[in-house]
């Protein structure tokens, strides 16, 4: 089942869901141990009276995985079992696939939760993903080229295989 999402965060402040046609959203919540997102709780609770899916995520940014993680369930434990929790990994939070799996463990021991865990395509490569993937679902990034896409594309350019250890991505974001 092919269905729209969008990523958002306080780069979009301001932005009304209403007036946009989605599926799902998934909103920026935190980063390291310090950034509450002040958009996250208001785009969570329009998505609850618009009834669409949501998602909340953490922004790792290489810090001590456990107290990342801790920082993250402190600030959204009322979201787990209702929106699907997400771990973006990139830019200067890459500092290994064995603290992304701390930081994994640490929110699954806090709320039962696994995380999904969003990276790029060309970060697959980059690392050992193998003792993740079974428990932590794949969206990836990966783009045609650098032109804009604005809206759904209903079958949207993907490179077909080599995910590493995952089959294919849960969530595939193409622009």
């Amino acid at each position: 089942m092919s269905m729209r999402g969008i990523d958002i965060s306080t780069y979009q402040r301001g932005l009304d869901l209403s007036k946009i046609d989605f599926d799902f959203a998934i909103i920026k919540a935190t980063e390291g141990t310090e950034l509450v997102q002040d958009t996250c709780d208001p785009w969570v609770q329009q998505c609850i009276q618009l009834g669409k899916r949501w998602g909340f995520y953490h922004f790792f940014a290489g810090g001590d995985p456990i107290k990342e993680a801790e920082f993250f369930v402190t600030l959204t434990k009322n979201y787990f079992g209702k929106g699907i929790a997400v771990i973006d990994y990139e830019a200067y939070g890459m500092t290994g696939a064995a603290n992304v799996k701390k930081f994994v463990e640490r929110v699954h021991e806090l709320t039962g939760v696994w995380c999904v865990l969003y990276m790029s395509r060309s970060v697959i490569k980059a690392d050992d993903w193998s003792a993740i993937a079974p428990t932590c679902p794949l969206w990836v990034a990966q783009y045609a080229n650098d032109e804009i896409v604005n809206g759904h594309q209903s079958n949207p350019w993907i490179q077909d295989g080599d995910f590493g250890p995952w089959a294919s991505p849960a969530i595939h974001q193409y622009t």
